[in-house]
């Protein structure tokens, strides 16, 4: 059961690997001289004009929408009012309401994007903004089917069907998102390979995928030394997993894939934005005047589930 997971990170890691590698650029690149700092300069001002077609926040906002979208997920899949944690959920027309909203709002802006990226996209930010579709419509259908579950009438027949419902519509839409990540690794790929020899895009990248493998070798550590080493732990482990059975040797070993794929899941919106912002420039993200009303029109739909009840 444990060998689709583990095959899957072991794609995902070598993908990742292919793109790092797609991404160095040439050795005449670096041995250029003056004529670095020129291309440097031309690849600055080409994002920074194909930037302005990218309607979807970036950089210092993006951070700020991811942080607050994980928020909201987490309070919903718990059955909690976003904004007053200590309350559980009601199913209510408003929910259901800010639910709609944010679903037609947020996929219209991203397909919007990927329209106007799609004219001249030489570093398929079009691509990118699929990714952010594929994210939006996970976290709108997620907000919806809340919308429709009363926290308050847990163990009901109704409840029990729902959550099983809901538990399909989730796997479903977690297949699709991976579709998302996919593209969106293809442009984030693009992106660092054209823009490379920017000091601080590199530097992101190398951050990004260094923590994500030293966190899953010491998980490695960790759940072998906690299963083999030491024995008040490895009984309890053994009591609460394996039935009082011992595991097998190579169950370390199958820890780092899923640490690497939640890594990952959790940690690629920070990684495409942050190297965004660096490229162009932006720290902030700071959207353009001739796309700043689909740029608030996006960020505020996302923002609607947090008024959940």
């Amino acid at each position: 059961m444990s060998r689709l997971p583990v095959t899957l990170a072991i794609f995902l890691q070598g993908l990742i690997l292919i793109v790092s590698a797609r991404a160095v650029p040439p050795t005449s690149n670096f041995l250029a001289g003056s004529n670095e700092a020129i291309t440097t300069r031309d690849v600055v001002s080409d994002i920074r004009s194909q930037i302005k077609n990218y309607a979807l926040p970036y950089g210092g906002l993006g951070f700020l929408s991811h942080v607050l979208t994980y928020y909201t997920e987490v309070m919903l899949v718990l059955g909690r009012r976003p904004l007053m944690p200590w309350k559980n959920s009601k199913r209510s027309l408003w929910d259901s309401a800010l639910s709609v909203c944010t679903l037609i709002v947020a996929t219209t802006v991203s397909g919007i994007t990927i329209a106007r990226c799609r004219t001249n996209d030489p570093f398929n930010l079009s691509y990118i903004a699929g990714w952010k579709l594929a994210l939006s419509l996970m976290f709108s259908v997620l907000a919806l089917c809340r919308s429709q579950m009363d926290q308050e009438s847990t163990g009901t027949a109704f409840h029990r069907s729902f959550n099983a419902g809901m538990g399909c519509i989730f796997v479903v839409l977690v297949s699709f998102y991976w579709i998302g990540v996919f593209f969106g690794l293809i442009g984030l790929g693009t992106v660092l390979r054209k823009t490379w020899q920017i000091f601080i895009v590199n530097t992101i990248t190398r951050v990004f995928l260094g923590f994500m493998g030293a966190v899953s070798v010491l998980m490695l550590v960790v759940t072998y030394f906690a299963i083999f080493i030491n024995h008040s732990l490895s009984a309890l482990i053994k009591r609460k997993c394996f039935g009082s059975r011992t595991p097998p040797h190579w169950f370390p070993f199958v820890v780092p894939p899923f640490v690497f794929i939640a890594l990952f899941i959790l940690l690629f919106p920070f990684w495409a934005d942050w190297t965004l912002a660096a490229a162009v420039g932006s720290w902030t993200g700071w959207p353009s005047s001739d796309i700043a009303l689909l740029y608030w029109a996006y960020f505020i739909a996302k923002r609607l589930p947090i008024l959940m009840i």
